[in-house]
């Protein structure tokens, strides 16, 4: 890549290995599995291995398949994009990588989207994978609500791939009835187990905000700093346009932070007060029964 590139298209493209970057796909492409398909499985893209963010619940499960055909573009990307142009496409955003992938390992749809008949998207097929709400195409850029196959059911893109404990089931007065002290006993004791956890993951959340807080601290000391001389440091020449990318990532970055955190104190609360819920329903069923404690 030419020292003319643009600094955010070198940073974009930069990979955690040196994969050679295939020529642009066409459409007459094969359909089974070919260069593409194994770059977009193999590279470990700087938007996944930059932030914990993007290591999300649907590309834990794409990862576990297989290639099934060639990533193949419309007419139109041909004609605009080289293999470099794509690369940088899709290593821009996470939602970029998971549509591409979806390309890769889904199944081709002989019923198309509503888009995908109108030929909207970059890529020239209607695919869907098992899980996903939406074809590649129209995930493409986080435009899954687009899709007219949309499940919001299925994993969304950016969310943390830790597994959410199975909901917590409520506890029946009618079912409590009857039931001895020890029975009682038990199923407290699960409650103040299931509330541990949720202390836990709480505890996770402040790490991850003072993390945030530390690199934020990094980057205003960056500003007190004379960005003017060049230097280098992995290739990649340090200046005062590469400081205010970086500035901009990490802003986008501290956003969808933000947008996960706010998820998982909402989940938090719910949960919190399904606990609060049972615990209610207990002293309810011990009162009615006189179980006494």
């Amino acid at each position: 890549m030419s020292d003319e590139t643009p600094v955010s298209a070198r940073i974009a493209n930069r990979q955690a290995n040196s994969n050679p970057i295939p020529p642009v796909p066409t459409e007459t492409s094969t359909r089974d599995s070919g260069p593409w398909s194994n770059y977009i499985l193999s590279t470990p893209w700087w938007v996944q291995v930059r932030s914990r963010l993007a290591k999300t619940d649907l590309m834990s499960a794409l990862r576990l398949l297989p290639p099934r055909q060639e990533l193949t573009l419309r007419p139109d990307y041909q004609n605009k994009w080289t293999g470099e142009n794509l690369s940088r496409e899709v290593g821009l955003e996470i939602s970029n990588v998971e549509a591409a992938t979806i390309h890769v390992v889904g199944t081709i749809q002989v019923d198309e989207c509503t888009h995908c008949q109108q030929n909207d998207g970059p890529f020239a097929l209607c695919v869907k994978a098992p899980g996903p709400s939406a074809c590649g195409s129209c995930h493409w850029k986080e435009k899954t609500k687009d899709c007219s196959s949309y499940d919001a059911s299925a994993p969304r893109s950016g969310r943390c791939c830790q597994p959410d404990s199975p909901a917590t089931p409520r506890a029946d007065p009618e079912k409590m009835r009857g039931k001895n002290h020890e029975d009682v006993r038990q199923e407290l004791k699960g409650i103040f187990q299931e509330r541990t956890v949720l202390k836990g993951k709480m505890n996770q959340l402040r790490l991850i905000i003072r993390e945030a807080r530390l690199a934020s601290a990094k980057f205003a000391e960056m500003d007190c700093q004379n960005c003017d001389t060049p230097s280098v440091q992995q290739g990649v020449h340090l200046t005062n346009e590469y400081n205010i990318f970086l500035r901009n990532e990490f802003v986008r970055a501290q956003r969808a932070l933000i947008d996960q955190i706010m998820t998982d104190f909402e989940k938090m609360l719910t949960r919190d007060l399904c606990l609060l819920d049972r615990l209610a329903l207990l002293l309810k069923s011990w009162s009615r029964n006189d179980m006494g404690f």
